[in-house]
């Protein structure tokens, strides 16, 4: 099967055949040895892009069930059921604990009771209380989840120029700066240039990859690699990949329940609401100003 996956002229197949770590580890959650793979890091360095090939390579073989849990969907959902519109830059943090509660539990659903075969693909950044709890928790409860951070500065650069061409994507460069902030913050270097921070930031996914098992780091780079994910890119264009980032159906369901149950039980529910809709207002304009 690996074989398979390998021989893909896509962005999977290249990783496949030029990071071994990638490689076993991928052998491994194929082989059922690890029922979940969580794909993470900053956006703009090939999460979407590496997930819907392993998806459209799945299609093809479906040797067996693949289910997938998305922190952006499960975000999206948790603010619809607030009332709240998605913010331009960042969410509250405090949303941000509550979506990755939703996830860590969304997550645990699939691994315990969907079938004992099903694979469990996830994706979240695992910065700024997006995803880290969730691995934590799910790690300590003994659940098998390889986690593969991306880091690709080329990549995060040519996306982020590309979509400050667009006003369409607006939204999403304001999300890559608002999380590039919050990262290099929190690791100590958000006065330094782009450059330092991309080395810094590289060593701060080495440290994290050191300090437990089933994690790695995949980067890539050269015209290879550009590509193979044109190539992914082509094929999702002539076979776009559907969903919402929770499927099967049973999940996006436990999800819905898992976020009505969650708002339920916030205390004062509009001060809440109030709170997440002007810190996302204080971004947005904080993130106008850096610009100019």
């Amino acid at each position: 099967m690996l074989k398979h996956f390998a021989a893909r002229p896509s962005l999977l197949g290249y990783a496949l055949r030029t990071d071994e770590p990638f490689r076993q580890a991928f052998a491994a959650f194929l082989a059922s040895e690890t029922r979940g793979m969580l794909i993470a890091g900053e956006p703009g360095n090939g999460k979407s892009t590496l997930l819907d090939d392993i998806v459209m390579a799945h299609r093809e073989l479906s040797d067996f069930p693949l289910a997938g849990v998305a922190y952006d969907a499960i975000h999206g959902m948790l603010l619809d059921t607030l009332g709240t519109p998605l913010p331009s830059g960042e969410t509250h943090p405090a949303a941000r604990e509550l979506v990755s509660n939703v996830l860590r539990d969304t997550i645990l659903h699939a691994l315990e009771q969907l079938p004992v075969e099903t694979r469990v693909l996830i994706e979240a950044p695992l910065i700024d209380r997006r995803g880290e709890g969730a691995l934590s928790d799910i790690t300590h409860r003994g659940c098998r989840v390889q986690a593969v951070v991306l880091h690709n500065p080329n990549v995060w650069r040519r996306v982020l120029a590309d979509g400050q061409r667009d006003n369409e994507l607006a939204a999403h460069v304001d999300a890559m700066l608002a999380i590039r902030r919050g990262l290099a913050r929190r690791i100590g270097v958000g006065e330094l240039s782009l450059d330092e921070q991309e080395q810094a930031i590289g060593a701060h996914w080495a440290r994290w990859a050191e300090d437990a098992p089933g994690r790695l780091v995949l980067s890539w780079s050269g015209p290879n690699s550009d590509e193979a994910a044109a190539e992914t890119n082509r094929a999702r264009a002539q076979q776009p990949v559907s969903g919402s980032g929770l499927y099967p159906s049973e999940l996006a369901e436990r999800a819905r329940e898992l976020c009505a149950s969650i708002v339920a039980g916030i205390p004062d529910l509009p001060r809440f609401v109030s709170d997440v809709r002007e810190f996302g207002s204080q971004q947005h304009a904080k993130n106008r100003r850096q610009e100019d």
